[in-house]
């Protein structure tokens, strides 16, 4: 009977300790909407995705931390959890059971490299991933369009064509039309990528764009319309 007693003691002591056993969590991959290396502007954002497993099947929290690389920036950015307002910040999921999440890096507006970090964790056990972004500013770049000759209508307008100017950090532009030569002219909506002036007789009228990003400005370029007389 004694013997009968301890070994059923051994057999309990045995399945709680296989019962009581945690694998920790498993980061399987961690993919950016920007590849492998990204670089985004300032504001600008990314989504993280992050495919995850536990072999117990344990909650898992996921928080995330931002820092500067070179510690000039104030802060690292915030992030959002896209299925709430994402108002205010949310850096962290808890309790989460699914295999795959998505949240959202806001770059902040220092330009610099930042170091991503995600802590996983089950409760009892704690993995760690990071990555490295790029937060760039990079001047645009102004185009005018192509110079064109079109007859003189009465009352015709001309609209000017800024749409090719671009932004490498994918940044709102600012434009600034200056007309330089010809009969002078209005120009409606003059601080957009097509403003409008109507010419008031045949003659060259020359224009120069430049654009502004809130922080650099482009290359000036310029165009030339040519408003022909009615003979040609």
């Amino acid at each position: 009977m004694r013997k009968l007693f301890f070994l059923c003691v051994i057999l309990l002591t045995a399945g709680c300790s296989l019962l009581d056993r945690q694998g920790p969590p498993l980061i399987r991959t961690l993919i950016t909407s920007r590849g492998e290396k990204p670089a985004l502007g300032r504001g600008k954002n990314l989504t993280l995705t992050i495919s995850a497993h536990d072999p117990d099947n344990d909650e898992l929290d996921f928080r995330w931390t931002a820092v500067p690389v070179s510690g000039a920036a104030r802060n690292g950015g915030k992030f959002f959890n896209p299925r709430t307002s994402g108002i205010p910040p949310q850096d962290t999921l808890i309790g989460v059971f699914q295999d795959t999440i998505s949240i959202i890096y806001q770059a902040p507006t220092a330009p610099d490299t930042y170091l991503l970090r995600l802590r996983l964790s089950d409760g009892k056990n704690t993995l760690t991933d990071s990555l490295l972004v790029e937060v760039t500013q990079r001047p645009p770049t102004a185009s005018a369009g192509l110079n064109q000759q079109i007859p003189y209508v009465d009352a015709g307008t001309v609209t000017l064509d800024g749409g090719g100017s671009k932004d490498p950090d994918d940044d709102d532009l600012n434009y600034v039309w200056t007309q330089i030569s010809g009969p002078g002219v209005a120009l409606t909506s003059e601080r957009t990528a097509h403003p409008v002036f109507r010419p008031p007789a045949a003659g060259d009228y020359r224009f120069r764009l430049r654009v502004f990003d809130g922080i650099d400005s482009s290359n000036v370029v310029n165009v030339i319309i040519r408003v022909n007389d009615r003979g040609g």
